[in-house]
């Protein structure tokens, strides 16, 4: 008895190793490959003399990559992570309570924020000062206005879904940054979290930013740019007077990053808003990459251009509306030149707190002055 378990074990054993391959060789135009992570994955190394020494640990990284099944195992360890210990198999994602999924942030960044470990030093503050205050004067001496509009990472307005092993936040970084510009400079800086609070105290049923994935839904992004339009001053609905209806569903970049996307989906909600985009605003251009462009005739005669990240996204089409001409250009493609270009009369600078070490790069001034 005992050697037939033996032979049977040398069987399966036998059958795993050459019949694997065998089946991902028929099946593998039909299975999962798509690349569910916030990175580019590992290509195959060239094998050179010169580098010989270098692609044992290169080709491992590329087998780790691109190994047979690698979706499905991967899947499989992030079920068993999220349904039976409540986990998360992401180094990217915090398993919150209820079923709430928190982005760790860029290098954590977000979650050194909420811990309260993210701080700016003296000298970080006056230099992100003095870039915001040359970004002003610049814009002004070319006739353009210029607002800074910070968005708040999603554990500071729902920090009590983060599990209690993180405690509950205090302040970080963005609340030195806001203090030190309200005493130090008369720059125009909207916190976009006072807003949202404010309708979560009065509509606690209603969801402002996704439980499965980073972002504010579209309700949320309409507050934002509620409060972007009236410090422009332009005025719009109240949200609570909005018509508003449930859909299931979510972007969910949170739950693809678990590779959990199409099991988790449907488990999160979002709200179509009634007339937004209303049909009399012209889409000229959608690309989330590059450029958003935007006309909206008998609207508010400035030319608008929107600095923007991916929060913008859920407030494209509610700013889009109150202007004649919009553009809203991606930060990571924005150039001095595009400005020269386009030529706006306001200039929105939005970005969520987690990004803010950008503010320390970022900064438009004259030529000479840049060289000097």
């Amino acid at each position: 008895m005992k050697k037939i378990y033996e032979r049977l074990w040398y069987l399966l054993l036998f059958g795993f190793l050459f019949g694997a391959p065998l089946l991902y060789f028929l099946l593998g135009p039909y299975l999962d490959r798509e690349n569910y992570e916030n990175r580019a994955l590992t290509q195959a190394p060239e094998l050179k003399l010169s580098s010989i020494r270098e692609f044992p640990e290169a080709f491992e990284a590329y087998y780790n990559d691109a190994m047979p099944f690698r979706n499905y195992l991967v899947r499989a360890d992030s079920a068993i992570s999220y349904y039976l210990f409540h986990d998360s198999s992401s180094d990217d994602v915090i398993a919150g309570k209820d079923g709430w999924l928190f982005f760790t942030g860029e290098e954590g960044k977000s979650l050194e924020q909420y811990l309260g470990r993210k701080r700016y030093t003296k000298k970080e503050l006056r230099l992100i000062s003095e870039n915001l205050m040359t970004t002003r004067d610049y814009l002004a001496a070319r006739g353009c206005e210029f607002i800074l509009a910070i968005a708040p990472n999603k554990e500071r307005v729902y920090q009590e879904y983060m599990p209690d092993a993180y405690g509950s936040f205090s302040s970080c970084n963005t609340d030195q940054l806001l203090n030190y510009l309200s005493k130090n400079t008369d720059l125009r800086v909207l916190w976009l979290e006072e807003d949202l609070k404010a309708y979560r105290q009065e509509h606690p049923e209603e969801l402002l930013y996704y439980r499965l994935d980073t972002h504010w839904n579209l309700l949320g992004g309409y507050i934002g740019a509620r409060a972007i339009l009236k410090e422009a001053g332009v005025t719009i609905p109240e949200p609570s007077a909005l018509e508003k209806t449930k859909t299931e569903g979510s972007p969910a970049d949170l739950a693809r990053l678990l590779n959990l996307r199409n099991e988790l989906l449907y488990t999160d909600m979002d709200y179509k808003l009634k007339d937004i985009p209303s049909p009399a605003l012209e889409i000229e251009q959608e690309d989330g990459n590059t450029f958003y462009r935007y006309r909206s005739s008998g609207k508010d005669g400035r030319k608008l251009l929107v600095w923007r990240d991916s929060f913008c996204d859920a407030m494209r089409y509610v700013i889009a509306e109150e202007f004649n001409e919009s553009c809203m250009v991606k930060g990571s493609f924005f150039t001095k030149e595009i400005l020269e270009e386009e030529a706006p009369d306001l200039f929105v600078m939005e970005l969520v707190e987690r990004t803010e070490d950008y503010l320390k790069e970022f900064v438009l001034q004259d030529d000479a002055s840049q060289a000097g």
